[in-house]
């Protein structure tokens, strides 16, 4: 997996004032927006996943179940 810096990514800047000793912190709202977004869509990517594959075991299950009804044992 990539790492990340997220602190690049957010232009995050510290401002540290000597006089007041008032330190201001900024990042920018665009870029966290963004990145908001990104895992948003992928963690709704990631539900579509687990339901197709929720899905697609609960039809396996069915049709074992289908094979169970026509065995025949001798």
């Amino acid at each position: 997996m990539t790492e990340r810096n997220f602190v690049k990514e957010l232009c995050y800047s510290r401002c540290v004032d000597m006089e007041d000793g008032n330190d201001t912190e900024t990042i920018c709202y665009h870029s966290l927006i963004s990145i908001i977004t990104e895992f948003h869509n992928r963690i709704e990517e990631l539900g579509n996943q687990v339901e197709n594959l929720k899905w697609d075991k609960i039809r396996e299950l069915e049709s074992q179940i289908e094979d169970l009804k026509y065995r025949t044992y001798d």
